[in-house]
């Protein structure tokens, strides 16, 4: 579960595997992030999508972390992939913009399910980084694999 402390969680735990990729700033770049997330997750024993695996909570994950940062964000974004054998698994996108502050009083218990109130409710840690640029990001802890 997430915990929303004013902007800002704690950081993802360090990789051993990490993969990165620029993205277009267009609609199209959350489907070229979907199909390297699947990829990249098939190669490592995770499932496919639509197996009702972790892959497909992955997948809708990046899928909503692109489009903010497309819609929302300013300049370059990147998605990265980060793998700690053999369950654990963080991505983040990050763009040039920077992350406005939630305001006082907010709760991650109070989003709705859409956008990051998903990712709130998927993930098994999320946060959001807010300096020069933005990072959002998201891990997941596959268990019984």
């Amino acid at each position: 579960m997430s915990d929303w402390k004013t902007g800002t969680l704690s950081k993802p735990t360090r990789p051993r595997h990490a993969f990165r990729m620029k993205l277009p700033r267009e609609p199209g770049a959350a489907a070229s992030g979907r199909h390297r997330l699947a990829k990249f997750l098939g190669a490592r024993g995770w499932g496919k999508p639509g197996e009702a695996t972790p892959v497909d909570d992955a997948i809708l994950m990046t899928n909503e972390l692109i489009t903010n940062a497309i819609k929302h964000g300013e300049g370059a974004i990147s998605l990265t992939i980060n793998y700690d054998e053999p369950d654990r698994l963080s991505v983040t996108v990050e763009d040039e913009g920077i992350f406005p502050l939630a305001p006082r009083g907010f709760d991650g218990n109070t989003i709705k399910v859409r956008g990051l109130g998903l990712v709130a409710r998927l993930a098994d840690r999320w946060g959001i980084e807010s300096g020069p640029t933005t990072r959002v990001w998201f891990e997941l802890v596959r268990t019984g694999a």
